[in-house]
């Protein structure tokens, strides 16, 4: 079995300019972008917006309007420009209110749901309880529409405290394949990888079969919860 390393986002976002088509000779049903701010909380806690370009594959009814704030949910996806987007359609978008959001009541509460797969692993007790907390970086691949391309981008997993017992985390190691549910809470500011907030965690292991297998036992289904 092949591993698609997806990360999907469900997202309140405010469009700040009118759709531009991908390809101006397709008018029907297409891919069109729009413009809008994604807001997210820095170290110190204030708010900040970056911009995500929203890919619609949709008919020209269904399009987002400048200065509405919509919910949208689909692939994230990032440029090696740091440039960001996300992919939907009219069946994952719902149109919320035309007033803009209050970027308190919003900010990092982005959720995440992803397959990554794992580059690097760290441990470190810089924060005032002295805890270790673990962090995990890990590979994802996207489309995006514009380039017509593949694209691979990494994120930032911080778990805090979701920090599991070593033994329990022992499949997390360079090269696995896991399993992220939780926020996307910021970005750094000199990569621009983004910054999850990590909630739950799931091992996941392929067979040379292709079965998914956990712990010595054969399971049905991609994800095996470690609590």
């Amino acid at each position: 079995m092949v591993l698609s390393y997806k990360a999907v986002i469900g997202a309140i976002l405010r469009a700040t300019a009118d759709p531009v088509p991908v390809d101006p000779a397709k008018t029907g049903m297409a891919w069109r972008g729009t413009a809008t701010d994604l807001v997210l909380v820095d170290a110190e806690g204030k708010t900040f917006t970056v911009p995500l370009e929203a890919f619609g594959f949709n008919l020209p009814s269904d399009l987002l309007r400048r200065d509405h704030t919509y919910h949208l949910s689909g692939d994230l996806g990032q440029k090696s420009t740091g440039e960001a987007f996300i992919k939907h359609s009219e069946l994952t978008q719902s149109k919320i209110c035309s007033s803009a959001p209050d970027h308190e009541s919003i900010a990092g509460k982005t959720t995440m749901s992803a397959i990554g797969k794992v580059v690097n692993v760290s441990l470190d007790n810089d924060n005032e309880d002295e805890e270790f907390h673990l962090t995990v970086e890990a590979e994802h691949e996207g489309f995006d529409p514009r380039g017509n391309k593949s694209v691979s981008f990494e994120i930032i997993y911080r778990f805090g405290y979701f920090t599991p017992a070593l033994k329990e985390a022992r499949y997390i190691k360079k090269g696995s394949s896991v399993y992220f549910q939780g926020t996307l809470v910021s970005q750094d500011p000199q990569s621009k990888r983004f910054i999850v907030q990590v909630m739950q965690h799931a091992e996941i292991a392929v067979t040379e079969d292709g079965e998914d297998v956990a712990h010595g036992n054969v399971v049905k289904g991609n994800v095996v919860w470690v609590e």
